[in-house]
């Protein structure tokens, strides 16, 4: 699909990260192959859910134009003579576009996203090949539109497959457990924490197909391209995966705790970028049992080293020490490993010495293509 010129985009297609309600609506459509009738059925149907002044928005003009003001109806027929040309002024504009990639990935049963639904089209014909699908939309506008076309869409609507349609910030959600994920590549302004968040969410065996990609993702493998479509998947693994797998998690481990012992020395600025390198390994389950039996959850154990920033550093000047010693890799299992170590902090002249399992898994992408999972910590003071 040929793209336009950014002033001709409409604002409906952009993601922005502010968190707004999050309305769930859970709806089944029929299992049925997707035939011309029916993709032009959704896309109509979808139009018709606009409203003059976001109709005006696909005109590219500030003024409504006079056929939305005489009605969606001929709207759309002006749409559709002019669209079909240009090839829409948004992604995807014709369903049919999406064809030969989502008829070979988005089987009966499959599990598919759409980061930034718009008007819901996607997620429509999703669904009509037998995927439970998802769609995330920001904008409240066009998401009233996708609910529109939705109700409009009912006497397709099946019980065997599931629609749900969420109106929020897609970075609020997890991306894993998922078969599919569709995105177009200008969806969001923070393409960077897209991208590392795709490299960690996306699960093994899935697929990203991405529309109108601008730059490729990396740490991911190109499955194969389809005019303005290019699908994604993880590198395959090895039969026993990656032999380097003990290597990463053990870099990994050294890594944080360097980048822990300089955020309580104070010598890294305390801003969230400086921050992002040990948040982004964390996984949304990871947890922390602390040596006091506490157990502490992703957003805890971050704001607790938020909060420690500067603290291991004495009023002389000097700086806190943090040791690895005793590190040993403990077990293997298919993309997890485990490790134990000594912890060895020194501060003010105070030591004190925890032991520390760790569990990490495979996830490339990832400046060492692992993430964290758990630790459980123990206190060898006492």
């Amino acid at each position: 699909m040929k793209s336009l010129p950014q002033s001709t985009r409409p604002a409906i297609r952009l993601t922005l990260a502010l968190p707004i309600a999050l309305v769930l609506c859970s709806v089944p459509l029929a299992a049925q192959e997707p035939d011309t009738a029916l993709l032009d059925r959704v896309q109509a149907e979808c139009l018709r859910a606009y409203t003059p002044e976001m109709l005006a928005g696909l005109f590219g003009s500030e003024e409504i134009p006079a056929a939305a003001l005489q009605g969606s109806e001929a709207a759309i027929d002006e749409l559709i003579d002019v669209l079909n040309v240009e090839k829409g002024r948004f992604f995807p504009f014709l369903l049919e576009d999406l064809r030969d990639a989502f008829e070979l990935w988005v089987k009966p049963g499959a599990r598919f996203l759409d980061l930034g639904s718009g008007d819901g089209r996607v997620v429509f014909y999703a669904a009509s090949l037998g995927a439970n699908a998802t769609g995330i939309e920001y904008d409240p506008e066009v998401f009233g539109a996708s609910e529109r076309a939705r109700d409009a869409l009912g006497d397709v609507l099946k019980e065997d497959v599931s629609i749900n349609l969420i109106q929020d910030d897609f970075f609020n959600h997890s991306w894993s457990g998922y078969d599919v994920i569709f995105y177009f590549d200008l969806g969001s302004f923070e393409q960077n924490r897209l991208r590392k968040k795709i490299f960690s969410e996306l699960d093994p065996g899935a697929r990203l197909i991405v529309g109108h990609q601008r730059v490729r993702f990396p740490g991911l493998d190109l499955e194969t391209t389809f005019d303005s479509l290019h699908v994604y998947r993880q590198p395959d693994l090895s039969e026993d995966y990656d032999p380097k797998l003990s290597q990463y998690a053990g870099q990994e481990i050294l890594d944080a705790y360097a980048l822990m012992e300089s955020w309580s020395n104070g010598t890294l600025e305390k801003n969230d970028a400086n921050l992002a390198p040990y948040a982004d390994v964390l996984t949304h389950g990871f947890q922390i049992l602390d040596p006091s039996g506490a157990v502490m959850n992703r957003s805890r154990a971050l704001n607790v080293l938020r909060e420690s920033h500067g603290r291991s550093k004495g009023e002389d000047g000097t700086l806190g020490q943090i040791r690895i010693e005793n590190m040993a890799l403990r077990f293997i299992v298919d993309s997890v490993v485990t490790y134990t170590f000594d912890e060895i902090h020194t501060v003010r002249g105070q030591t004190r010495k925890i032991k520390t399992t760790a569990v990490l898994q495979l996830r490339y992408g990832l400046p060492n293509n692992v993430q964290w999972l758990h630790v459980h910590q123990s206190d060898l003071n006492r």
